[in-house]
Formats: structure tokens, sequence, C-alpha cells
């Protein structure tokens, strides 16, 4: 499962974001919980953090696994030529 941990405010809003978009934990310091406004935009801005980086992590794999296919796919040419030139057709 992929996760990525977002803060906003310095740490006063701590956020979990998983793979599929979907909120996971929310922390707030007690420190700020009267400040009802700042509250609310600190957790925005939280999450908002988080889904921009869960997105890039998202990215990041699927470049990884794009980036090893084709990395892969000579050899795999390469192989396969090979097979056929012993073998014959297959």
């Amino acid at each position: 499962t992929i996760e990525v941990s977002s803060d906003s405010g310095a740490g006063l809003v701590k956020v979990v974001v998983n793979g599929k978009k979907e909120l996971i934990s929310v922390e707030i310091d007690e420190s700020i919980l009267n400040e009802r406004d700042m509250v609310q935009d600190l957790v925005v801005a939280a999450i908002n953090k988080g889904l921009k980086e869960i997105d890039i992590k998202i990215l990041l794999i699927i470049f990884r696994q794009v980036y090893l296919i084709c990395i892969m796919a000579p050899a795999h040419k390469a192989i396969i030529s090979s097979l056929r030139y012993q073998y014959g057709s297959i």
C-alpha cells in the first residue's frame, strides 16, 4: 500500500493519504483546537499537500515500471531472436 504523510502549519496538522487518495488519518495539535478557522485552513492545506505528494509518488512508481519495461524490451527481443535462430519459428 502506498501512503504519504503530510503536514501544514509547521506540523500543527498532520495527515496520511493512501494511493487510492483516501484520507487515512488526521492529527491536530491541541494548541490550535480553539481556533476553528485556523484548524479548517490547516486541515485543507495538509490534505491538498498530501494529495499532490501521493500523485507524485504514484507517477514515480509508474515511470520506474515503464523505464524497466523499456530497458527489458530489447533484451526480450534479443532472447526471442536467439530462440528463433536456434529452434525456428516460435
